[in-house]
Formats: C-alpha cells, structure tokens, sequence
C-alpha cells in the first residue's frame, strides 16, 4: 500500500473510524517507514460540535508530533449560494481541501463517509 520514505496524510475527521485508521498507521508507520502528517476539514454544519472535533483532532496531532493541516468553510452558506444539497457541498469542499493539501503529502489515507464514495485516486481507503 505505501512505500518506505512516502509522505502520507491522515484525513482525521475525529470520529472513531478516522481516529482508529490515524492510530493503525502511527502503530505501523515505523515498520511502514512512512512520514505521517494529519488533515482536518471543519465544515462548520455542526457548530460547537464540529468545533470540539476541530480542537480534538488539533490536540491529538499535537500528542503524536504530527503536523495538522487544518482548514474550515461555512458549507451551509456555500450550498445555498451553489444551490446544491448540503451534503453535495459538504464533500465538494472537504475533497476540494484534500486535493490542495495533496500536493504536499500523498498519498491520503481517508475513510470515505458513505458506502457510495468512490475510492479516488488520491487514495481514500474504505
């Protein structure tokens, strides 16, 4: 899956399934011989909720020494002003923040949210 000396990005959204994937590889990433880094996308649907993720993930970063790359947008407001589903906008803007962030550490190692995700082709991993 990766190669020693790879740079790969954890897509950490601070629900279990993220957080269990983010433990797996710091367990393995010295065998591994990888170069972990963290991704968090605040999509500011939840309010103080998705706040306490941001900061929950912010922290967990911290503890294990990995760099954050961290970045939030008010989806609501952009779904209105797209007039698309909320959940549409929701994974244009998280992927569109995934995309950026992959020209500086691939591949991305990300659980998808939904069975109906595609795998992409910077590597989200069901």
């Amino acid at each position: 899956m990766f190669r020693p000396g790879e740079r790969v990005a954890v897509a950490v959204s601070g629900g279990a399934d993220s957080v269990a994937l983010l433990q797996l590889l710091l367990e393995q990433r010295a065998e591994l011989g990888i170069v972990l880094s963290a991704l968090h996308f605040n999509h500011k649907i939840r309010g103080a909720e998705a706040d306490a993720d941001e900061a929950f993930v912010k922290a967990l970063a911290a503890v294990h020494g990995l760099v954050l790359r961290a970045a939030c947008e008010d989806v609501p407001a952009y779904a209105q002003a797209q007039r698309m589903s909320l959940e549409e906008a929701a994974r244009e803007t998280r992927y569109g923040f995934l995309v950026r962030r992959s020209l500086m550490a691939l591949p991305i190692a990300s659980l998808p949210p939904t069975r109906s995700t595609t795998r992409q082709k910077l590597c989200f991993y069901a």
